[in-house]
């Protein structure tokens, strides 16, 4: 019988994340959410994320990318608020 679920559905340990991507993505999600509540914890969570990040892609994990995006997602609006 087969199913309609997506593949990627069917099988959830095809995705396993190291240490340091998960820490990344941990942190991004604290960097986004207190972006504008708590900046200096914001700026901290987004370092660790890009520090996490870019050890994930020297280590060629994979989806090392997204806590580096995170980052910047919380960071950048920040630059341009504080700007003016």
């Amino acid at each position: 019988m087969v199913r309609s679920i997506p593949g990627d559905h069917r099988n959830t340990k095809t995705y396993d994340p190291s240490d340091s991507v998960t820490l990344g993505i941990v942190a991004g999600v604290v960097a986004i959410f207190f972006a504008f509540i708590f900046p200096p914890l914001s700026w901290i969570a987004a370092g660790v994320a890009v520090i996490s990040g870019l050890i994930g892609i020297k280590n060629a994990q994979e989806k090392a990318w997204v806590p580096i995006l995170m980052s910047i997602v919380a960071v950048v609006p920040m630059f341009f608020i504080f700007s003016d």
